[in-house]
């Protein structure tokens, strides 16, 4: 999705011109607009690469973060935050995703995508992750208007609503249960029962959920990207249950189908991941396995997956790299 954003003449003096950095950062979402503020604000050289993806980029309204009564969309943080790090002299390469980190002697990396080559001391990879959607068509357009999948973060939308929840396995589960909280009007759904322990299902069963094995066969939305009923083409039991179909009148969806990080780079480079192909860092300072690479935000093992997190983790990176770029040209052991 691409954005479009004001030229603003930085004003570091501080700051050359070359393809020499302090600090090359890869994504542009909340925790590498973080990282990049904070590294200009401490006069570290900053560019910036993003692909232009991510959840981020999606329809999704922030309302718990601090500062924004009235919520803030996803995209417009992105372009609030990249014209605050521009006007602290960070360079932008936009729809731009760096393809290979290449290590080199002394601790310094060269960071290459198809465009150009740069070198930096320090590399902070902030790619991010995407949400695997449930499969009926457009349904893109209703992430972050009438579809969730963090309790956390639009739990509170829900109070009292119909809600259905698509799931793959027991999280899925989980995450129906868990939405008792809000609300009693609950459905589940799953394409394949089969992949799902019976006491999971039984689980739902004992809290009073229904429970339907089937896809997605039709989805209507007033307006666009506000759902009011979901169809589901039933199979299995729930067919010689329940018919061919079921249709729901339904509020907003919930789903629980896994995540696609973009961690292509870090495959490149080795880097730890656990199974979910997130970036293994240490805790204290974000750096992965290999010297002067960090990950910050969703890509990280140990993410939380909100906002205030994203920022945090960026933050402790940025202090680490610059604790060590000090450390090294003023010569302090």
């Amino acid at each position: 999705m691409p954005f479009h954003f004001k030229e603003l003449t930085p004003y570091n003096p501080l700051v050359p011109k070359s393809t020499k950095y302090d600090i090359a950062i890869l994504g542009a979402g909340p925790a590498g607009l973080a990282a990049a503020i904070y590294a200009a604000r401490y006069n570290l050289k900053t560019v910036v690469f993003d692909a232009g993806c991510g959840r981020s980029t999606w329809f999704q309204k922030y309302e718990n973060y601090l500062g924004f009564p009235g919520g803030v969309k996803a995209t417009r943080l992105r372009e609030l935050g990249r014209n605050q790090a521009e006007r602290l002299g960070v360079k932008f390469h936009p729809d731009e995703p760096v393809e290979r980190i290449l290590p080199r002697a002394g601790g310094t990396h060269a960071v290459r995508s198809k465009r150009r080559t740069v070198t930096a001391e320090a590399v902070v990879i902030a790619n991010g992750i995407e949400d695997v959607l449930p499969d009926f068509e457009e349904s893109y357009e209703y992430e972050g208007k009438s579809m969730y999948w963090c309790i956390l973060c639009d739990g509170h939308y829900v109070n009292g609503q119909s809600v259905l929840c698509v799931g793959k396995d027991a999280d899925g589960v989980d995450l129906t249960l868990r939405l008792r909280q809000f609300t009693k009007r609950l459905a589940f759904t799953a394409e394949d029962f089969s992949k799902i322990p019976a006491w999971e299902l039984g689980k739902l069963a004992r809290a009073g959920i229904p429970a339907y094995e089937g896809t997605f066969k039709e989805v209507v939305g007033r307006p666009k990207g506000h759902v009011r009923s979901v169809t589901l083409a039933l199979t299995g039991k729930s067919k010689k249950r329940y018919g061919a179909e079921k249709k729901l009148a339904v509020d907003a969806i919930f789903h629980r189908l896994g995540i696609q990080p973009y961690n292509d780079v870090a495959k490149r480079l080795k880097l730890r991941m656990d199974e979910r192909g997130l970036i293994k860092v240490d805790p204290d300072t974000m750096e992965t396995g290999v010297k002067n690479v960090f990950a910050v935000g969703d890509i990280r093992h140990d993410a939380l997956h909100q906002l205030h997190s994203a920022t945090y983790s960026a933050t402790r990176a940025v202090i680490e790299i610059n604790r060590r770029l000090y450390a090294k040209r003023f010569a302090i052991r």
